[in-house]
């Protein structure tokens, strides 16, 4: 009988020990598999810490930027008003000296605004001068004898 039952047993305990092995290779198959994704996550990580870090960034540059335009349109804005405020003197001494500045008032005020920037066009437009004297006042700011 005890060979009976040393057969019952192996019949029990060779099926127990093949799932066992079965068990065994599937769990380091799915071991590896979860290193590889693991692997895979990580460079993912680091691809993404990379990207935000650039856009991080280009947004710390695109902020200054920003605040450097701003700065450049309060400026803007500045003489604008200065340039509207010396026209609207301009015109009322005009209209004090019956519509016409005298010739020495019209080139003192053409170098003033040419100092400030303005263009060729302007300068004939406010001064009521010709085109060769607005380029002689831009030519005189340039060198420097305005």
């Amino acid at each position: 009988m005890s060979d009976w039952l040393l057969y019952l047993l192996l019949f029990l305990l060779l099926p127990l020990v093949f799932l066992l092995v079965i068990a065994w290779i599937w769990g380091g198959k799915r071991q590896r598999q979860l290193l590889l994704e693991q692997q895979l996550q990580q460079r993912q990580l680091a691809s993404l810490q990379s990207e935000l870090s650039a856009l991080c960034s280009s947004s710390v540059t695109l902020g200054e930027r920003l605040s450097r335009s701003e700065q450049r349109v309060v400026r803007l804005e500045q003489l604008l008003r200065q340039l509207d405020t010396g026209q609207r003197q301009l015109r009322h001494r005009q209209a004090d000296m019956g519509g016409a500045l005298p010739e020495d008032a019209v080139f003192e005020q053409a170098l003033k605004l040419a100092e400030r920037g303005v263009s060729r066009e302007e300068l004939m437009e406010l001064c009521n001068i010709s085109p060769g004297e607005a380029d002689l006042v831009l030519m005189m700011r340039r060198s420097g004898q305005g």
